[in-house]
């Protein structure tokens, strides 16, 4: 795998966390629920491989069903590459190991702590029928708050189950497995017991118990030696919880803890100052039974790993570990220990050792095996026969998928077969409480009353909804579509999240919904929106400032006194007519004052002008009209009248316009005449007089300042 890579259309391969035997570790994101994950690939060979991958699948789904904070949690099981793979909770955290390495020695208290923490993990475990059968330190993770995670279920117990490594090989770490498990019986509820026992040792020593040239010489310590004294590491350690370790690691199953309630219970009183003088606990040191094994033939089965060993392979139990009568006639022969042999002696027998290279008792020992041998076989074949119905005929498994329960379990009994046992998945198109397949299969031949499991719906899988608000809508949608859900799309303007990024959710962060049964919508945005700004002169201030209040602007006024418009009007402002805004921009605006008005008059004196070439003419028509009067006449009687000026007086201030006459009128002599000028305090008026179309006075006017 390399980083960027994609995993099953959905994780993204980040970078290689951790890699073992039979599997790699990788660090991934899911970007549908927006966490980081750790994905688990299987390494398998190609014999049983589907067998492998169905019981693997199996035993995922059951882990995943534990739902307890001391257990590392499974979101996904699948098959990318025809390579096998699992999806988990990415604890981000030291391993045990490296705790201790880097922390030792640990406070008891501390010690005590983390081991409550993996028996209660554990507990919850075996509540629902799984046996961890590797727990080590390497496989327990403590994050910076102290929470202890127990990792890497089911690859030790689907590899024993399928044989994905070897043919009847066990598979667990030769420093913590315990004695039964070494010789190849089922491991149990108190195997796993017996290995938190040896990480509890190591917790409070800081060291293992024991140690070897190889993976046979530390198997047979576990058989055979006393465990190593916690008083010679640290003295320290009160005898109760001394005890603790003894009664957990005992070489005997029936003196050990029977449940890890048991051990929780006794733990838990370890460190009360009441059982500070409680005597220390004395174990047997070997099994019950005695087990007489040549270490050739453990060599040839172990290998000489000191990690993982391979026990029982090829052989059944019975040919790895056969049980020897201690006979009378076998003790009565004594003779030194052979080099290439190991004898494993019960600690009940105290009559000596086995002289196996002496000829008499190999022969004695060799006629005696091949009669039990005899004799064993008859009766396994008898018990097979009975227990396998061996002579049973076979009958198909029919197919139901698609059934009820009940229906499944009436069908399976039709063809003569019974109910095995049933695991629960999730199924996208499956209906909850159907069936989804068989084990075996469906069109598989089995001999009647075989069982057959059943692997049942649990409808499709609730998803966990991501925060995604910040991120692209596209991205965002086709994630949430593959998923399954319906997403509609609501546009908004946002002054905050960029154009086609997400602004809010219809469903909250971290709620679980059926994505099929779902539809979310997602409200986008447009980015800022953009208005046009109007024409505000003359508008009142008021009208202004609930204009800027609506569209969100940031309002600045100013005053300025005149008379250009109403008081209390804009005047100016500083976006202009037509031009974009937003909200949040700033708009200045200049509101009207009234000014202060003067009031003031100013007096001239307007030249009469007499027409020359009139009077001429008229003085002429005078003498005549002398005569016409003697002759009676009066129509030159207005000729003694003398002519007129016609005046036009222009004004500029508040109340005249200098393009409109403000008064006309006719004048036949020098005349004296006021005009009344209406201006702004401070300024000036200006006038203009003409007099028959002449401009004969022009003036600039101010009110007097006392």
């Amino acid at each position: 795998m390399n980083p960027g890579q994609i995993i099953d259309d959905r994780y993204e391969i980040i970078d290689l966390i951790g890699t073992g035997g039979m599997a790699d570790v990788y660090l991934a994101y899911d970007p549908i629920l927006a966490r980081q994950v750790a994905i688990k690939f299987l390494r398998v060979g190609s014999h049983n491989l589907h067998d492998a991958i169905i019981r693997f699948q199996r035993e995922a789904n059951a882990v995943s069903e534990i739902n307890h904070p001391n257990i590392v949690n499974i979101y996904d099981v699948g098959i990318d590459r025809n390579v096998q793979f699992i999806v988990m909770e990415y604890v981000d955290g030291l391993d045990l190991k490296t705790y201790i390495q880097t922390y030792q020695p640990l406070p008891i208290d501390q010690a005590c702590d983390i081991t409550l923490q993996i028996l209660a993990g554990i507990q919850a475990a075996h509540q629902q029928g799984i046996i961890h059968r590797d727990l080590k330190p390497q496989n327990i993770k403590i994050k910076d708050d102290g929470q202890v995670k127990v990792m890497d279920f089911g690859i030790a117990t689907v590899s024993s189950e399928t044989s994905i490594t070897r043919t009847n090989a066990i598979i667990g770490s030769v420093h913590y497995l315990s004695p039964e498990q070494a010789r190849g019986a089922m491991a149990t509820a108190q195997s796993d017991i017996y290995s938190i026992g040896i990480v509890l040792f190591e917790l409070l020593t800081g060291t293992i118990p024991f140690e070897g040239e190889s993976a046979v010489t530390i198997a047979l310590k576990h058989f055979q030696e006393p465990l190593p004294d916690i008083r010679d590491y640290r003295a320290d350690v009160p005898n109760a919880l001394i005890n603790v370790v003894q009664r957990a690691t005992a070489k005997k199953v029936t003196e050990r803890y029977r449940t890890t309630a048991e051990m929780i219970s006794d733990l838990q009183t370890a460190l009360d100052s009441d059982r500070a003088g409680e005597a220390i606990l004395v174990t047997s040191h070997v099994p019950e039974e005695s087990l007489l094994l040549a270490k050739e033939d453990i060599e040839g089965q172990i290998g000489t790993s000191e990690e993982t060993i391979l026990l029982n392979e090829g052989l059944t139990p019975v040919q790895a570990a056969p049980l020897v009568e201690e006979r009378p006639a076998f003790a009565a022969d004594s003779a030194t220990e052979s080099q290439d042999q190991v004898q494993i002696a019960s600690s009940s027998d105290k009559q000596g050792k086995i002289k196996i290279n002496d000829p008499d008792h190999q022969a004695r020992m060799k006629k005696w095996l091949l009669m039990a041998s005899g004799v064993l076989a008859i009766l396994v074949l008898a018990i097979l026969a009975q227990a396998t119905g061996l002579f049973a005929r076979e009958v198909t498994v029919p197919d139901l998928q698609g059934l009820s329960q009940a229906e499944a379990a009436s069908t399976l009994a039709d063809h003569q077969l019974q109910v095995g046992d049933s695991d629960y998945e999730y199924h996208s198109q499956i209906a909850s409480d159907q069936i989804i397949a068989s084990q075996p299969k469906a069109g598989s031949h089995v001999k009647e009353e075989s069982q057959v499991d059943l692997i049942i719906s649990q409808g499709p899988e609730p998803v966990q909804v991501g925060n995604y608000v910040g991120s692209q809508f596209e991205q965002v949608k086709k994630d949430l579509e593959k998923a399954g859900f319906t997403v509609n799309r609501i546009d908004d303007y946002s002054e905050t999240v960029g154009q086609d990024k997400v602004i809010s959710q219809s469903i909250a962060p971290g709620e679980s919904v059926i994505a099929q049964d779902t539809a979310i919508d997602l409200t986008v945005s447009l980015g800022r929106q953009t208005f046009q700004m109007p024409d505000l002169t003359g508008w009142a201030q008021s009208d202004v400032e609930a204009y800027a209040e609506e569209y969100g602007l940031s309002l600045a006024t100013k005053q300025e006194k005149t008379g250009a418009v109403p008081s209390g009007t804009v005047l100016d402002q500083s976006i202009g007519v037509g031009q974009d805004f937003h909200i949040g921009d700033k708009l200045s605006v200049t509101i009207a004052q009234e000014p202060e008005k003067v009031t003031f008059r100013h007096t001239v004196t307007i030249p009469y002008k007499a027409n020359n070439a009139r009077q001429s003419s008229e003085d002429t028509a005078w003498w005549q009209g002398v005569k016409d009067w003697w002759q009676g006449q009066q129509v030159y009687a207005s000729l003694f009248r003398r002519s007129s000026n016609e005046i036009k007086v222009y004004m500029d201030d508040l109340n005249h316009s200098y393009d409109t006459p403000a008064d006309t009128f006719s004048i036949s002599s020098d005349r004296s005449y006021t005009m009344t000028f209406e201006t702004e305090k401070g300024e000036t008026a200006r006038f203009k007089i003409e007099r028959d179309g002449e401009v004969i006075m022009e003036n600039k006017v101010k009110a007097s300042e006392d």
